[in-house]
């Protein structure tokens, strides 16, 4: 029933919708408000844990903007995220220092690595124009207080984004928009000629745990996504 009143909802993408869409609004959201803020006057954009949803569907939602996306990512997963096509350079972690320095750039950090944060902060330095903490995509530690040349990491908080799109724009204009952009999106995902996920189903506990356990070692390729029914 609860489908049924979805506008978005279409029975044969349903499990790319379960994946996806929680995590194609913060994408999506997160576009708008670096939008809205002119991209803090930076024309490159550089997104850590490229390889996951969150990122990817940013630099998707990113599509068409006059900005550099850049996406920094493992060794392993390199090959995956440069077959998305959504970035403009992919950039091995260890080889971020090595990005020119010459060009206004903000960072937005989906891995909540301290470590890569520090990096970014000193390697760019006056250049970097804005730092946004996104998620933790390989740790659970919680962040911690840096002290850090440049700008002040910020949470990025994205139901104060919707409430501000809402405001300016209308509740049935931010649905329409954001309809526009997630049909767009699913699609690409869905697109089986250049796949960019595999739904890998699970059932009861037991496929539950390993799954958790599995994505807590960060064994799970980034082109799978998993879906477990407690039946």
């Amino acid at each position: 029933m609860r489908c049924a009143q979805d506008p978005l909802y279409t029975p044969e993408t349903e499990a790319l919708q379960a994946i996806y869409r929680p995590l194609f609004v913060t994408s999506y959201t997160l576009a708008n408000y670096l939008r809205d803020n002119d991209f803090f006057g930076a024309n490159r954009i550089v997104l850590s844990s490229a390889s996951s949803k969150t990122a990817y569907g940013t630099a998707f939602a990113l599509t068409g903007d006059d900005i550099e996306v850049v996406g920094l990512t493992s060794a392993t997963n390199a090959d995956f995220v440069r077959g998305t096509g959504f970035y403009d350079q992919i950039v091995d972690y260890s080889e971020v220092t090595a990005l020119p320095t010459d060009k206004a750039t903000l960072y937005v950090d989906f891995a909540g690595n301290r470590d890569l944060r520090s990096t970014i902060h000193h390697h760019f330095g006056d250049e970097l124009r804005f730092s946004s903490v996104v998620g933790s995509a390989k740790t659970t530690e919680l962040p911690r207080k840096m002290e850090l040349p440049g700008p002040r990491p910020t949470f990025f908080f994205a139901p104060e984004q919707i409430r501000k799109s809402q405001q300016e724009w209308g509740r049935e204009v931010f649905g329409k928009r954001f309809g526009a952009a997630w049909s767009s999106f699913l699609e690409r995902a869905a697109n089986s000629d250049v796949p960019v996920i595999r739904v890998v189903e699970g059932h009861r506990f037991d496929a539950a745990e390993r799954v958790t356990r599995s994505l807590l070692r960060g064994k799970v390729p980034p082109q799978e996504g998993h879906i477990v029914t407690l039946d």
